[in-house]
């Protein structure tokens, strides 16, 4: 196993090279498992200190809209006065440092057009792969923990690519890699 650009995790297999992007498979892992419990809701982990948010009227009424997802999401969102909520508690899986810029964040992505002309019909997957994805790409992640996210990747149901669509491996060949250096098989 080794790194590229301190971005990507390289793993040598008997047919080649694979390329993991380990934000992208992070991505696929935390959605699968936000969907893994579609029917009950998320394990979640209480704040110890609940986050007070100050909100504009447009985005206290996007959380009050989608407060069934958040639940079944494991995210305790609950209205604390006019336009301000509390957040009690995230889901247990997500390793968020900063609450508030999260949830400030995934309002900002439910506003934006695409969201907002469906809110009312929008699917809990599309929800759970905001959170996905900004949970993702808000994690730290060390060269070390590579080989248990490639295991855990290769355990989900479509492990190649983000819910969106991104590759989260890309695979070479041993035939493709000598192609490319001009090696005859």
């Amino acid at each position: 196993m080794g790194t590229l650009h301190q971005q990507f995790a390289l793993f040598e297999t008997p047919e080649g090279l694979v390329l993991m992007h380990p934000r992208a498979a992070r991505e696929r892992i935390i959605f699968e498992r936000l969907r893994a419990h579609r029917e009950a809701p998320m394990p979640s982990q209480q704040l110890l200190d609940p986050v007070i948010l100050d909100l504009d009227p447009r985005d206290f009424a996007v959380i009050q809209q989608f407060a069934p997802h958040f639940d079944q999401a494991g995210m305790t969102v609950t209205p604390f006065g006019q336009n301000t909520i509390r957040i009690e508690s995230l889901p247990a899986l997500l390793e968020l440092e900063n609450a508030r810029a999260f949830l400030l964040e995934l309002v900002d992505r439910l506003t934006q057009s695409e969201f907002s002309r469906n809110a009312k019909r929008m699917a809990y997957e599309t929800f759970i792969g905001e959170i996905a994805r900004k949970s993702a790409w808000k994690e730290r992640i060390s060269p070390h923990r590579a080989p248990a996210i490639l295991k855990e990747l290769l355990a989900c149901e479509v492990p190649y690519c983000t819910p969106g669509g991104k590759p989260t491996l890309v695979n070479y060949s041993i035939p493709e890699i000598k192609r490319k250096f001009g090696i005859q098989a």
